[in-house]
């Protein structure tokens, strides 16, 4: 926030309607930090300080009159985040992983504009280049391109996240279809013999099951689930032992673990 130095106790009260100008000012902010800085402003009394922001706002104008103006969408306070993260055992949740990397976006995008300004701010910055100078140290750049495409916009890891982890997805999935077909198999099985309630399959306590009529509840191999309302059906589970079932759990628990280890890292 702005550090604001021989600030102004008495604003003129009502008259100049400070806090009203403040938050219209506010409204016009293209970022959350952006708006929290305006909202944190006061009058001062420093006639250097005032300067100062006057000749950032005269140069903004500069790149602004040009036709190119920045993009500050996705600007935030990462301070509360990074001290998240240096907490021993704790770990970002993916859309806070997110904001961050978007905000290490503009922060490049802005150092490589004043790095490779456009004409009409080449050498007319200087106010700028100073309120940006503590960036320079901070290349994030390698760090941009490590996790860049790793998480998707829904917070979950993309399969390119880790080669292990893309192995590991595509056995679920293989695993996953032979389940499907299995339990097609099954079902049209049951249908044919007139057992089942409905032609689907559902899932019940993570388990598939299918619906069997209660008076087929000792003819059908399986294990009982669950009675539907008014006794019409039985959910019938007879999977819980295939090996089919049990390597897509092995597997399923295999990608927990590995996106649990990926957030670690």
């Amino acid at each position: 926030m702005p550090e604001i130095p021989e600030r102004l106790e008495e604003r003129g009260g009502a008259a100049l309607q400070w806090e009203s100008l403040r938050e219209r000012m506010a409204v016009g902010a293209h970022s959350s930090l952006g708006r929290a800085w305006v909202m944190a402003l006061e009058p001062s009394a420093d006639a250097a300080w005032i300067d100062a922001q006057q000749a950032r706002n005269a140069e903004m104008w500069l790149l602004l009159a040009g036709g190119t103006p920045f993009d500050f969408h996705g600007v935030i306070d990462v301070s509360e985040l990074l001290e998240k993260a240096r907490i021993e055992g704790a770990a970002l949740e993916a859309a806070e992983i997110l904001s961050v990397l978007e905000h290490g976006r503009r922060a490049t995008a802005w150092m490589e504009m004043l790095a490779k300004p456009p004409e009409i701010i080449a050498g007319k910055w200087p106010a700028m280049e100073e309120l940006s100078a503590p960036l320079g140290g901070h290349d994030l750049r390698g760090l941009l391109r490590a996790l860049e495409g790793k998480i998707e916009p829904d917070g979950t890891l993309s399969d390119d996240a880790s080669p292990e982890l893309a192995r590991i997805r595509r056995a679920l999935e293989r695993q996953h279809r032979a389940i499907e077909k299995s339990l097609q198999r099954t079902l049209a099985k049951l249908a044919e013999e007139g057992s089942t309630q409905e032609d689907l399959i559902t899932v019940r306590g993570e388990r598939f099951v299918i619906p069997v009529k209660a008076e087929y509840k000792r003819k059908v191999g399986g294990v009982s689930m669950d009675r539907a309302p008014a006794g019409r059906r039985f959910l019938w589970n007879r999977w819980r032992q295939s090996s089919s079932t049990t390597r897509w759990l092995g597997c399923w628990m295999k990608s927990r673990q590995r996106c649990t280890e990926f957030w670690w890292e």
